[in-house]
């Protein structure tokens, strides 16, 4: 069964309270030290970044109890994918973020990876993340990711290509969170969001979801927990958040439809392209989807990122 909007406070509950697990607290303490990650400030000059596990942990406890919360719908994940391909590279700024911390999620993957780090290079489906700014006194804001991976649709591939048995694979979803941390990245706010780095691919598609939701082509609602949920959350000490549900809004007259339409079988995107756009209140230019727009029939499957066509300007 597929994780839905109003499901979102207690997936966050659920990772908060498995980072809290003596176990997990123990595993986390003996994770190897990934490597060493080197940020740069607009002036050129060098942050190196090497937290231990443990400090990983906490600080994604502190960022999941602060973080407001996402939910992004396939179909409008689709447009965020391929809008990502051609998105111009600009200045990231504080006002440019949703939220100054908060955790995301994906109806469907946005990327996969091999687990060739701590793992056996299975592939692994990224599927949300997680931010907060951190203040330096050097660097200023340094924007700061963790990246979460959908086990079990792992577990499920580890079936499929033999690794795991099904008996096991069911046992392993029943001891853990559906999503689980994989890969962290940061990123000191003034500088160019994508760069040649992890950003680039999955915090890119993460980006351009940002600058989307804030388009009349998104349709941004706030989805509440049901009250089975809300009552499950207060008896764990965990709030009841609401959730800031992302869909693709649908223009009124975009489908094929009257006399000579041809009898098309899905739905596609076609001739996004972005604009950089002046903003005068921030004194700054930011890019823009122009004129996107959906075809095909009502209710057809809406085909992914191969078939837009992206125009870079």
């Amino acid at each position: 069964m597929g994780v839905r909007a109003l499901d979102l406070p207690e997936v966050r509950a659920e990772l908060i309270d498995h980072y809290n697990n003596p176990l997990v607290i123990d595993w986390w303490a003996k994770r190897p030290t990934p490597p060493t990650m080197i940020l740069q400030n607009p002036n050129g000059e060098e942050l190196v970044v090497k937290p231990s596990g443990n400090d990983r942990r906490l600080k994604e406890i502190t960022r999941l109890q602060k973080a407001e919360l996402f939910f992004v719908t396939s179909r409008m994940a689709d447009l965020a994918l391929a809008a990502a391909q051609s998105l111009p590279s600009f200045d990231l700024a504080r006002h440019d973020l949703p939220s100054p911390a908060g955790f995301i999620l994906f109806e469907k993957p946005i990327a996969t990876d091999r687990n060739d780090y701590g793992g056996h290079g299975e592939e692994v489906f990224i599927a949300g993340a997680s931010w907060d700014l951190q203040s330096t006194r050097q660097f200023g804001d340094v924007l700061w990711f963790s990246f979460d991976i959908d086990a079990y649709l792992t577990f499920d591939g580890q079936v499929e290509s033999g690794y795991l048995s099904e008996e096991e694979a069911e046992r392993q979803k029943r001891l853990q969170p559906r999503y689980s941390y994989t890969m962290d990245a940061g990123h000191v706010l003034g500088m160019p969001m994508n760069d040649d780095s992890v950003l680039n691919s999955w915090g890119a598609t993460i980006l351009a979801s940002w600058l989307l939701m804030r388009q009349p082509l998104a349709d941004v609602t706030e989805v509440n927990p049901d009250r089975a949920a809300r009552k499950r959350l207060a008896r764990s000490g965990h709030e009841p958040r609401k959730v800031r549900l992302i869909e693709l809004r649908r223009p009124k007259g975009s489908s094929e439809s009257g006399e000579g339409a041809r009898d098309y079988q899905h739905q596609w995107i076609v001739r996004g392209h972005w604009r950089q756009q002046w903003y005068p209140s921030l004194q700054v230019h930011r890019p823009v989807w122009i004129a996107p727009h959906v075809k095909g029939p009502d209710g057809a499957p809406l085909i992914g990122g191969e078939k837009v066509n992206v125009l870079k300007r």
